[in-house]
């Protein structure tokens, strides 16, 4: 496996745009900002010194999230509802 070209890395973060734009469009969910700056040629450093942690670290948050919105949504609108 060679060096990757700039044109590469640019053409990869327009795929990587397209396909997080679409992901987004298909569930109406989410906010398109973070994919699209992300997928930017200029992260390919990081993105090649990433290491298993920081991908755990990644997905552990995905995941915890959205049900820590979920709890903190869930205690204000009871406190809201005993008002």
């Amino acid at each position: 496996m060679g060096e990757v070209t700039i044109k590469q890395l640019k053409e990869t973060a327009k795929e990587l745009r397209k396909t997080a734009l679409t992901m987004i469009y298909k569930v109406q969910s989410g906010h398109p900002g973070g994919s699209m700056s992300a997928a930017d040629p200029s992260f390919a450093p990081y993105a090649n010194a990433a290491t298993a942690q920081c991908s755990a670290a990644c997905v552990v948050t995905a995941i915890l999230c959205p049900l820590i919105v979920a709890f903190l949504d869930k205690r204000i609108r009871r406190k809201i509802g005993n008002q």
